[in-house]
């Protein structure tokens, strides 16, 4: 896989919004409003007239997260008819989340903004009469749902991992169109943080466990908010107190506020984008940032409590009021099943937070590179051990917890990446960019340039360019060998060994093709890409000063 994920942008301060492709034919996830200050939206409603009933049926066996079965003994199932006479869906509703300990038997024991669903207060939906009234993957829930007599219904999702088959049919390549599917522009009503609205890093998507009470199967967006406007030492270390990063947990298909995430005594840098992984192997993955001034954070779920709660604080990081647009990350290192947490080139235990190896940073790992970049690590040479990027790269020694270079590489950079380009040589001229290897090569960005090295030092090339971002690797000409793109400060571009003269399809001195952008605030923004439609040309995202 040649994809790296995007990093944080500079002073992006944005509300967050998750945008999703139209085609014809295709429904969206949900198009229901939100009542926590997330809005939903679609262009592309169902267009059946359907109407659910009851069958009667209180327990359905599912598919449990861990892909063995289990039994929902709070389900109710509902026959789903369509216009189409051929359409007949049964689905199983799924509890919501409820908000008030016991049932309920009307709605009007549940709280403002909430309806009795099933026996128990729930969030309410849109108002609707018939599954034609509801948006996306949503349906009515009126009779046997609500209390008997309770009109209109709501529109409620349908359960995870099923979908109206009405919304079935063919992609038509070409009629991509990205549309706002719903956003977050600020906290609801109450809020103890109104004021934390713009957005710095890098949204995170991942399984937490919120969905229907705490239980796992529907997708979650974690962001940090910031309740300032700067892009300085107040974000990108906390130099001041009253500002700060809180870490917000909102659901993927409404973008509804579902947590967040503040400890009082250890606040969050707001730059840093944080690290999610499963870090003592229960199943629930926990969520990892950088401290305030210096050191790292790990939050946990707690069950009981039915929300994120502080795990550890680690303080020993050697470093004190520097620059954290760089974020942790979670790797393995020395195969045991147990995650370690990465901060610079320091590493701690994931369940603990000890670090593990104290002493001096290494020169040209983040953030020693101000202001610091997501560090990149991985089995660059294929012998099953974890591998540093810091100009050189560094091989964890597990026998005595430290990292030892294993491969001169290159120079240090602002940012790091790694695929494999093909085979090297004797000579640098003799690099076969036509036969892959296995084997990585590196690719770097800053200093105004974008170079390619060998494990062993070979400089493959050096181009141009204004600032350089993270880089994003990828097939972007479908020819099955891997491109570089960088987004400096008025031009994104895809690089390509292929085109080191210009030649058919090249501009010349190794640009593939290249987009006119505005970026001179940072001339540092990451992109992704993607195979929107599935037809084995990617796409690549990427949002300037101005425009996605």
């Amino acid at each position: 896989m040649f994809g790296l994920p995007s990093r944080s942008r500079l002073a992006a301060l944005l509300p967050l919004s998750i945008t999703l492709p139209l085609v014809a034919a295709a429904c969206g996830d949900d198009g229901r409003e939100d009542s926590e200050s997330g809005t939903a939206s679609n262009t592309d409603p169902a267009t059946t007239d359907s109407t659910a009933t009851n069958s009667g049926s209180e327990t359905e066996t599912t598919m449990g997260p861990g892909g063995s079965d289990s039994t929902s003994d709070t389900g109710t199932t509902f026959d789903v008819t369509t216009d189409d006479p051929s359409v007949t869906e049964t689905i199983t509703a799924s509890d919501p989340t409820t908000t008030t300990e016991g049932g309920c038997d009307a709605s009007d024991q549940c709280d403002v903004g909430e309806l009795c669903i099933m026996g128990e207060c729930a969030p309410a939906g849109e108002p609707c009469d018939t599954n034609a009234d509801c948006e996306g993957d949503t349906y009515c829930c009126k009779e046997g749902c609500l209390p008997p007599g309770e009109e209109p219904g709501t529109c409620l999702p349908w359960p995870d991992g099923d979908f109206d088959g009405a919304c079935e049919g063919e992609l038509q390549i070409g009629l991509f169109a990205p549309a706002v599917q719903c956003e977050w522009t600020q906290p609801p009503d109450g809020d103890p943080y109104p004021g934390h609205v713009n957005v710095l890093t890098t949204p995170l998507v991942a399984d937490l466990p919120h969905a229907g009470g705490g239980e796992f199967g529907s997708t979650e967006v974690i962001i940090v908010t910031y309740n300032y406007t700067d892009g300085g030492a107040e974000s990108g270390w906390g130099s001041n107190p009253a500002y700060y990063g809180v870490i917000r947990i909102l659901s993927g298909r409404t973008c509804q506020q579902l947590e967040t995430i503040d400890d009082p005594n250890n606040r969050l840098v707001a730059a840093s984008t944080p690290a999610i992984g499963d870090l003592d192997g229960d199943g629930i993955p926990e969520i990892v940032s950088h401290r305030a001034v210096t050191g790292v954070v790990a939050f946990k779920w707690n069950p009981q409590a039915m929300k994120y709660e502080t795990y550890w604080v680690a303080t020993e990081t050697d470093l004190n009021g520097a620059f954290r647009w760089d974020g942790p990350s979670i790797h393995d290192l020395d195969d045991d099943g147990f995650p370690e947490v990465l901060s610079g080139s320091g590493v701690f235990d994931g369940m603990t937070g000890a670090r593990l190896n104290p002493g001096p940073l290494i020169p040209g790992a983040s953030p020693a590179v101000s202001p610091g970049v997501i560090n990149i690590a991985g089995d660059l040479d294929v012998d099953g051990r974890v591998e540093l990027i810091a100009g050189p790269v560094y091989e964890w020694d597990e026998n005595t917890a430290q990292w030892v270079m294993d491969h001169p590489g290159g120079n240090a950079a602002r940012h790091y990446a790694f695929a494999d380009f093909g085979t090297p040589g004797p000579m640098p001229a003799d690099f076969d960019a036509t036969v892959l290897d296995g084997i990585a090569e590196i690719v770097t960005t800053g200093g105004s340039s974008v170079q390619m090295w060998t494990l062993g030092g070979q400089q493959l090339f050096n181009a141009p360019i204004a600032g350089g971002g993270p880089l994003t690797i990828g097939d972007f000409d479908n020819d099955g060998f891997p491109e570089v793109a960088s987004a400096g400060g008025t031009f994104y571009a895809v690089y390509d060994l292929e085109c080191a003269v210009a030649g058919p399809g090249c501009l010349g001195g190794y640009v593939r093709w290249s987009q006119a952008s505005q970026d001179a605030s940072s001339s540092t923004t990451g992109s992704s890409i993607f195979d929107f439609e599935g037809d084995g040309q990617a796409e690549a995202v990427y949002a300037d000063e101005c425009f996605t």
